[in-house]
């Protein structure tokens, strides 16, 4: 039988959202992706994109080179 699983932590969505969306901002930046967690995250928590994009400041900067 196959079981669906609960995620248990709901809280965390919010931090994941915003690692993806900060992944996007300063590596991949594709506007679709952009789009959807913005979505995301107003429907669900009524955030602001500007927010995330505060956190996402500066991290460009910091990518590590192999």
């Amino acid at each position: 039988m196959d079981k669906k699983r609960v995620m248990r932590h709901t809280d965390e969505i919010h931090a994941i959202l915003t690692a993806i969306y900060c992944i996007n901002e300063t590596t991949t930046k594709d506007e679709d992706v952009a789009k959807l967690i913005e979505y995301a995250l107003f429907r669900v928590y009524e955030d602001s994109p500007v927010k995330m994009r505060e956190y996402c400041n500066g991290k460009e900067n910091h990518h590590h080179q192999p």
